[in-house]
């Protein structure tokens, strides 16, 4: 049985969130579970039911092991309905740069991010394609990638992160959540230990 868990924190944020993006639904063959042992309380978990209907997935990743659950999540929803996946790295550029600069650490990094995540459409038996984009912002990035390429969906995997000792989405998921005129789903890596 599979299921789809989307940990947003603090909780009036995911109540805007619910009602901003109409309660996104994930359906899985009229299934959805989840497991007690997963539920972490010092966190608020929200699983919401979405109709699995994505033709064209967008996948934003950045190098942590949440991208590879993101990219194995965005095969299973694609395959039902014989749909694209893109995954794209966003190379982000100092303003003291020329946009088009050649930024070769950072381009070898995001070669060796995007075969990852072809390695693990390949587990999958799915075939995806893989883009760099470079920008000043992440966010705009992905949301104006995803609009360019008719995307349905945003699909993100991120990594637990602090910020001042609160669970922090830092700044570009909160601006694609704001900003994206696809759904968007997040895929939350859970803390180390835990």
């Amino acid at each position: 049985m599979e299921y789809l868990v989307t940990w947003l924190w603090p909780p009036n944020f995911t109540h805007q969130i619910v009602q901003q993006f109409n309660a996104i639904r994930y359906l899985n063959q009229g299934v959805v579970d989840f497991p007690k042992e997963d539920y972490n309380t010092p966190r608020f978990a929200k699983y919401l039911y979405m109709p699995v209907d994505f033709h064209k997935i967008l996948v934003p990743v950045t190098g942590t092991e949440a991208d590879d659950e993101a990219i194995r999540l965005a095969c299973r929803f694609a395959r039902r309905v014989k749909g694209k996946i893109a995954a794209v790295y966003v190379i982000t550029v100092k303003r003291s740069l020329p946009l088009d600069a050649e930024i070769e650490s950072e381009s070898t990094k995001a070669e060796k991010i995007l075969g990852r995540a072809q390695n693990v459409a390949d587990e999958e038996d799915y075939e995806i394609d893989t883009d760099i984009l470079q920008a000043r912002e992440a966010g705009p990035a992905i949301v104006d990638e995803a609009v360019e390429r008719g995307s349905d969906l945003i699909l993100m995997g991120i990594k637990y992160k602090r910020a001042f000792g609160q669970f922090s989405l830092g700044s570009v998921v909160p601006y694609i959540l704001e900003n994206a005129r696809c759904r968007v789903i997040l895929y939350h890596q859970a803390p180390a230990g835990g």
